[in-house]
């Protein structure tokens, strides 16, 4: 008999799967930033993180809410200005700019698109990194990011389990409220499985089970939401600091490849695997850095892959390599 080193978590049912040319967004933490990168690589139709990197669900729903309010514009009175540069305390820091003006013309556009594509969108990804919040003490709002404000700006809570219930139920009603046909919605929750490492180790399991508690009271009492076990995958499953980085917190590349293995399996749509994996190849291709780009095996391999790129467009007219021919064109020394 041969010994059993783990604890596999077997493949779960889901009542729809991932098509290609299916809306699709992904919202939360580091994990909804790492499957959606996968995704989109894969030339699927998705939104990522349109406020940047969210940790916490306060912040998530309040962002959702404005957006659910159309006639609600981010205007200047939104805006904090520290070290020559303007921010959203209610994004991620990758929107801070020199200039206010520009900074609300990037945020409006960017809320416009997130608007319409919330309203055709089959399924959300939704994670959620953790049940501390920081508030901000002159406005009392949960803010998404500190933006190396002084830690004297903010008051650091824990939420509750029926706070978190909270937030998470208004998340699910306004992106009810910004489709057009909320029963063709389906959300998938997950909570991420970097350890907050800071907060301390029984800081970090409180809030986790925070997050867990209230994620499957809401799965458990509503249709259409969802729960994909990315914790559970890697500290119950994997469960192993060998498939850590070296920081301990956060997975390492053999953990996220098994993840999203995992993810493949259970939720696309077995139609769409032999056109992902000649994405893949593709992409492959492109990445491909030579030692002797001049040469001419390197020149006509440049050429098939081009014409492999053209054969797949001409089958799928909608797919967008413009990205991938403008990387491997500027090798071409022909």
């Amino acid at each position: 008999m041969h010994p059993t080193f783990r604890t596999i978590l077997p493949p779960a049912a889901y009542p729809f799967r991932i098509r290609y040319r299916q809306p699709l967004v992904a919202l939360g933490s580091c994990f909804a930033e790492h499957i959606g990168r996968k995704l989109r690589e894969r030339k699927f139709e998705l939104l990522l993180n349109p406020f940047g990197i969210l940790y916490n669900p306060a912040v998530m729903a309040d962002n959702l809410e404005r957006l659910a309010r159309a006639d609600a514009p981010f205007g200047k009175q939104d805006l904090t200005h520290q070290q020559g540069l303007w921010f959203s305390w209610q994004h991620h820091g990758r929107f801070a700019d020199a200039e206010p003006d520009r900074l609300l013309d990037r945020l409006n556009r960017e809320a416009a698109v997130t608007r319409e594509v919330l309203a055709r969108a089959e399924v959300v990804l939704l994670t959620l990194g953790t049940a501390h919040v920081f508030r901000h003490r002159q406005t009392g709002r949960v803010v998404a990011n500190c933006h190396k404000a002084p830690a004297a700006t903010f008051e650091r809570q824990l939420l509750t389990f029926d706070e978190t219930t909270r937030h998470l139920r208004r998340i699910v009603s306004a992106l009810r409220q910004l489709h057009h046909n909320p029963d063709a919605l389906h959300l998938l929750w997950s909570v991420s499985p970097v350890r907050h490492l800071r907060d301390g180790l029984v800081a970090n399991q409180r809030s986790k089970a925070t997050l867990l508690l209230a994620t499957h009271t809401l799965t458990d009492s509503d249709a259409h939401c969802h729960y994909f076990p990315a914790c559970e995958l890697v500290l119950d499953d994997l469960r192993d600091y060998r498939f850590m980085e070296a920081d301990m917190a956060h997975p390492n590349e053999l953990a996220r490849r098994y993840v999203w293995q995992w993810f493949c399996e259970v939720l696309l749509d077995p139609e769409a695997l032999p056109l992902m994996q000649q994405v893949e190849k593709i992409r492959a291709a492109v990445a491909h850095r030579p030692l002797h780009p001049g040469t001419p095996a390197h020149q006509q391999f440049i050429r098939d892959t081009l014409h492999r790129i053209a054969q797949l467009q001409n089958q799928h007219p909608w797919l967008d390599f413009s990205e991938e021919m403008r990387s491997i064109e500027s090798q071409n020394t022909d």
